[in-house]
């Protein structure tokens, strides 16, 4: 044990953040960011358009994370050209100049309540506020952006108007239907020199907007089925609830939905982040209450059992009958988890870094296994034939790209886990173990964690929450249950 915790030191350290420009939303333009990194190595592409790249790359041109700043106050450059439309000579403005996330949170704000598309992938504008309401019912934890404050003079000196924005994010997901995503929030009030305050004074657009990747409910066929995790597979969806008029709008105006149960929960999710920035401001016991939901070292869930992923999964797939055969810990810092049942064994992987869970058939992974337990036992005989030698140059241990062990269970659990690996090695050679019929290689990801986090969860909330679709995830797979 003093050994594998030793390992999750190293694996702590190994994550830490370096710059990365992404270049994959051409509607954004460049996004500079902190991406994670394993080993100083960004564990995202600058082209990415996997979701949990695209939802890092949101985050940070609005201003969420990675060190929480809700505490703070930004002062935004108006994005229009002219804020009532009009230059200083009477011609009208071109309120259609190109705008990029160089242009501040501001900018972002518009260009996301407007834009047609996202990465490519359409967006498609919603009349009705059923499907967001879903949406905000399966969504946490929130994270929040400074405010954003943005000062209006009118050209002719007879007028002012301040508008305070918000923005907010989080992940999704419906255990049932087995959808996932992330959304976006932006609420602003404003207030103008005649003292009128409100949110139909804005000059920001208030918008919902949110990514769907649908569950496969029935996947047929005996081939491979994979779930890809790029924004394209999914659909991306907006509801408009108010725009600043023709003069400001980048569309030359849009058509808000009637949405006031959207409008009230949005507003809730508002003084939360009031709550946020509250703690945030204290700098004592407040602010680190705080951070421990994002990432805690300390957390038990963080490393320890009960609370990772993979035992959330395990936990899953035992109430299926599935029955741990080993453990596998990547030098990436994935961990791979090899299940038995009834001469089949399937193949669990906690993608860490990327934010993922991935399932496939695992006979290939156990004879690659039974292999490798081969070869360790040819060495130590040649071992002990030789007096003890070793075969590194250095006197050091071979290490592969992945170790494995059918013992690496918890304490009690040790004999039966090595048990169940020797069943299953026997399985194969006797040629008894057969694939699981239409299980090919199945990925979701995991938006609901904090993108520059540990890739766990923290916190009773977020553990009960990613518990929750974990288990309806794997229960909708084919031949799980």
């Amino acid at each position: 044990m003093e050994d594998e915790d030793v390992a999750k030191d190293d694996s702590c350290q190994a994550f830490t953040r370096v710059r990365l420009a992404f270049t994959g939303l051409p509607e954004l333009g460049q996004v500079a960011a902190e991406v994670p990194s394993w080993y100083e190595q960004p564990v995202h592409a600058p082209d990415a358009l996997t979701a949990t790249a695209v939802q890092l790359a949101l985050l940070t041109a609005l201003g969420i994370g990675p060190d929480p700043r809700t505490d703070q106050t930004v002062n935004a450059e108006d994005p229009i050209p002219s804020p009532f439309g009009f230059a200083m000579d009477g011609i009208e403005a071109d309120t259609g100049a190109p705008l990029s996330a160089a242009g501040g949170h501001a900018a972002v704000i518009e260009l996301l309540a407007t834009t047609a598309t996202l990465g490519g992938v359409p967006v498609s504008d919603e009349d009705s506020e059923d499907a967001a309401l879903d949406v905000l019912a399966r969504a946490g934890d929130w994270w929040h952006s400074p405010a954003i404050v943005l000062d209006c003079d009118s050209p002719f000196g007879d007028g002012a108007r301040r508008t305070v924005a918000r923005c907010s994010a989080a992940g999704w997901a419906d255990a049932d239907s087995r959808g996932t995503g992330f959304v976006i929030l932006t609420d602003a009030i404003a207030a103008d020199s005649e003292g009128t305050v409100g949110a139909g004074g804005s000059d920001l657009h208030r918008f919902m907007l949110w990514w769907e990747l649908p569950g496969d409910d029935e996947p047929e066929g005996d081939s491979a089925v994979e779930t890809p995790l790029d924004l394209s597979a999914g659909t991306l969806h907006r509801l408009v609830l108010h725009c600043p008029g023709e003069d400001r709008c980048l569309r030359d105006e849009c058509a808000p939905a009637d949405a006031a149960d959207t409008g009230l929960i949005t507003a809730l999710v508002l003084v939360k982040a009031t709550a946020v920035a509250s703690m945030l401001a204290g700098g004592d016991w407040a602010t680190g209450a705080y951070l421990r939901t994002l990432v805690d070292d300390d957390d038990p869930g963080g490393y320890e059992e009960p609370g990772t992923i993979m035992w959330v999964a395990e936990q899953a797939l035992a109430d299926c009958g599935w029955r741990v055969a080993s453990h596998g810990f990547w030098e990436t810092g994935d961990v791979d988890c090899l299940l038995y049942r009834d001469g089949h064994v399937i193949l669990v992987r906690h993608h860490l870094a990327e934010r993922a869970l991935s399932v496939l058939d695992g006979m290939e992974e156990l004879a690659l296994l039974r292999d490798m337990g081969e070869e360790d036992e040819a060495l130590a005989t040649r071992k002990s034939a030789s007096g003890g030698a070793s075969d590194c140059p250095d006197g050091g241990p071979v290490v592969g790209a992945s170790q494995h062990s059918g013992d690496n269970g918890n304490e009690n659990g040790q004999d039966t886990e090595d048990a169940v690996f020797r069943e299953c090695i026997q399985r194969l050679d006797s040629g008894t173990m057969t694939p699981v019929t239409g299980l090919g290689l199945y990925r979701t990801p995991l938006l609901a964690l904090w993108p520059w986090g540990d890739g766990q969860p923290h916190g009773e909330e977020a553990h009960e929450r990613t518990a929750a679709w974990i288990k309806g995830w794997l229960r909708g797979l084919p031949k799980i249950v």
